[in-house]
């Protein structure tokens, strides 16, 4: 009977021992799981801030892009008006031409 029962707590014994590394090893997962996440976390906060960063750079560049696209365009009405007033002057030299040799031949 004394030999059952030092086999007993012998036997509880080592359920305990098993029982206490498998919650050992749980907890180690658990903490390797949660190191894992916290370094794709950080990996995710690097990128947004490389993300925002490039956003910020093409927000810029779009909109310098529309200044000198619209500099651009008011240089080209410029130019068109001036080209405009240049033949419109022409035109009027031409017709005060026809209007001198229409009065010489009169």
């Amino acid at each position: 009977a004394r030999a059952l029962k030092l086999q007993q707590e012998a036997a509880a014994r080592e359920e305990q021992r098993l029982y206490e590394e498998a919650i050992k090893a749980r907890e180690q997962h658990i903490a390797a799981s949660e190191a894992a996440l916290q370094k794709r976390e950080d990996g995710v906060g690097v990128l947004e801030t490389e993300l925002r960063q490039k956003f910020e750079s093409l927000d810029a560049e779009v909109v310098l892009r529309a200044r000198s696209g619209v500099a651009a365009a008011e240089a080209r009405e410029a130019a068109c008006q001036k080209l405009g007033a240049m033949r419109e002057e022409a035109v009027m030299q031409r017709l005060a031409s026809f209007a001198d040799a229409g009065t010489a031949l009169a």
